[in-house]
């Protein structure tokens, strides 16, 4: 499940995943994305999966689609988590991102507000 964080505003998302991801989460943050990239063009997008355990393979193919499909609508993507190894992870998808136009980057849960920092800075 998800839950869209009360500081979302004005094509800045934020997003809390929690337990397991279904399709129907999925389709609903996506059409929360759509909307925010209809209005203002590009979004920027905060995801905290520290409580996340995993996602349906229908969520996975929905999640997959759509980045393939609007990944250059997406200008900043911070990615809140306490995992070292998800760090790193992040930080190799953030260079290859980068070849698309996307600034992503990993923020531990005590760095959040950090994070909102960052997403919001001009």
């Amino acid at each position: 499940m998800f839950e869209l964080l009360p500081q979302s505003e004005a094509g800045v998302f934020g997003f809390k995943v929690t337990g397991k991801l279904s399709a129907d989460d999925e389709k609903t943050m996506v059409h929360l994305l759509n909307d925010g990239i209809a209005t203002y063009g590009k979004v920027r997008v905060l995801v905290d999966v520290n409580d996340f355990t995993g996602a349906s393979p229908a969520a996975l193919w929905e999640d997959l689609k759509w980045m393939c499909s609007h990944i250059t609508a997406v200008e900043r993507l911070a990615i809140v988590v306490d995992s070292d190894v998800l760090a790193w992870l992040i930080q190799q998808d953030a260079r290859i991102a980068k070849y698309v136009g996307v600034e992503e980057r990993h923020f531990k849960p005590a760095e959040a507000e950090a994070a909102w920092n960052w997403l919001t800075a001009a």
